[in-house]
């Protein structure tokens, strides 16, 4: 008789426990799952009903420019149109080599003021960090075209500050090097054309533009009045002469204080 109840009853335990098994599934079934629904993350692309990449992000203004996201059908042209800024800077400014762009790639357009503090030797005297704090004495340099006709000073020109000497010279006149020093730039720099920057001693360093042609490559040595290219016209430039820029630090300074009096 106790078997008999005992079986009973174990029947009676295992038929619960399934009834409750069975409702705690179909609750949890209804219920929502907290982690059903899917995380949407910002993002500056999104596709349209044609199946084509588009931006959606609309420009950011700042006080020094404005902050652009590439949208699909863009290119370096229509953007520096919109803005009104010149397409080689645009792509200086924002290390563009190619004028295709990708979709969501966001570009810095400064405002016309600031313009300049972006495409000027100082700014890539900041960017290699190779100048320091202090200035230690003079430096001793010669002019780095033999002959030429002086025709825009140091100073302000035409209501912009105007950082160095244009030298008016032949294409393929030789350009020397006002001191010894090592070569830190030579590339193609926006308004600049074929530029060339050298590095001396007591934070001095010099700035060759417009270049036809250039002698050197960055990290090697020069000599003073060693060739290192040729006056031409690269960049923007109404003819061919030597731009020629002193730096003391990131600082523009006159050449004319530091080199041999013409006589």
């Amino acid at each position: 008789m106790r078997r008999t109840i005992f079986v009973l009853l174990m029947i009676l335990a295992s038929t619960r426990c399934a009834q409750f098994q069975d409702i705690f599934t179909q609750t949890a079934q209804a219920s929502p799952r907290v982690n059903s629904a899917p995380v949407v993350s910002p993002s500056v692309e999104a596709v349209t009903a044609e199946g084509e990449v588009s931006s959606v992000r609309d420009p950011i203004e700042t006080k020094k420019g404005v902050y652009y996201f590439v949208a699909n059908g863009d290119t370096l042209a229509k953007i520096a149109r919109q803005f009104g800024i010149n397409q080689d800077d645009l792509a200086q400014i924002n290390n563009l080599y190619d004028s295709k762009m990708d979709v969501g790639r966001r570009l810095f357009i400064p405002q016309k003021r600031l313009m300049r503090n972006y495409l000027s030797v100082t700014h890539i005297l900041k960017e290699t960090k190779l100048a320091q704090q202090r200035n230690s004495g003079d430096l001793e340099m010669i002019w780095p075209v033999k002959e030429f006709h002086l025709t825009s000073g140091f100073g302000m020109r035409r209501g912009r500050p105007h950082d160095g000497l244009d030298l008016s010279a032949k294409i393929g006149t030789p350009i020397l090097a006002a001191a010894e020093g090592k070569i830190i730039f030579e590339k193609k720099f926006a308004g600049y054309g074929n530029l060339i920057v050298i590095k001396h001693a007591k934070n001095f360093f010099t700035a060759y533009a417009h270049c036809h042609k250039t002698n050197v490559t960055v990290g090697k040595t020069v000599k003073q009045g060693q060739q290192i290219g040729s006056v031409g016209r690269t960049g923007r430039a109404s003819g061919p002469h030597l731009h020629f820029e002193i730096h003391k630090g990131v600082e523009a300074v006159d050449p004319v204080l530091y080199l041999p009096k013409k006589t």
